[in-house]
């Protein structure tokens, strides 16, 4: 079996949840970032990071894995 597309879908299920419960929003403004130097950071629009942390759309590819690796990083970095 292999372990990484198991890996890929818990961390996308992790990152679905931190959505969901508005974590994702948080870890940002908790870290005092604006959505604009995330989305810079992201190479994605403001707007869509909006859509994002609101649940409107679902980051897809690459984009969820990036963002998904960005969050865990902003979780690990808090007190």
């Amino acid at each position: 079996m292999d372990t990484e597309p198991r890996a890929i879908r818990a961390a996308l299920a992790q990152l679905s949840g931190w959505i969901t419960t508005g974590q994702a929003r948080e870890l940002r403004e908790h870290a005092h970032m604006s959505r604009l130097s995330v989305a810079a950071e992201m190479q994605v629009w403001p707007s869509t990071i909006a859509r994002w942390e609101a649940g409107e759309r679902t980051p897809r590819g690459r984009s969820a894995i990036e963002y998904y690796t960005f969050l865990a990083g902003l979780l690990a970095e808090r007190p």
